[in-house]
């Protein structure tokens, strides 16, 4: 939820028009691949995605919205890539960066920030998060989190401006 909360915020901040629904969708399925429901030998974001999409259609939601759903999740830890993307690739890549490492948040107002925290805990999320990405890029040393990891990226998660 606070992907979502810092994605669309950031949205109507820049002046983006977007898929409330299809960016909601994204944001909260965009780590599927960390869970059972993703596992696999690809790496997270494209297992997550592939999951969320299937589930979608499955439910019988448009295919051409299931696929902005996937491309978000697949694109979300692309740095430099996603920020070229639709609407709701950037905002889903814009509102995990925030909630991760706390990049854009000087865009926000502390208050906010802290009510969102408040609404929605991050719970240990630091901690939790970094043993997830280094498991990742330990089994799939040449996937795009490896290679994050490996530039210092878990550095950025334990230094974001967060209280854990």
């Amino acid at each position: 939820m606070r992907c979502y909360a810092f994605g669309a915020a950031l949205g109507r901040l820049y002046g983006i028009r977007f898929d409330r629904e299809v960016l909601f969708l994204a944001t909260v399925m965009h780590d599927l691949g960390l869970t059972e429901h993703g596992a696999g030998p690809e790496p997270f974001e494209l297992q997550g995605a592939r999951a969320a999409r299937d589930h979608l259609l499955g439910e019988g939601f448009p295919g051409e919205r299931a696929d902005v759903v996937h491309e978000a999740i697949a694109l979300h830890a692309s740095v430099g890539v996603a920020s070229e993307g639709s609407p709701e690739v950037r905002l889903c890549h814009f509102g995990a960066g925030v909630d991760v490492a706390g990049l854009r948040l000087y865009a926000f107002e502390r208050g906010g920030v802290a009510q969102l925290i408040e609404r929605w805990p991050r719970a240990n999320f630091k901690c939790r998060f970094s043993e997830l990405m280094e498991r990742e890029a330990r089994l799939k040393p040449d996937c795009n989190i490896a290679g994050l990891v490996g530039l210092g990226f878990l550095g950025m998660v334990s230094g974001a401006a967060f209280p854990d």
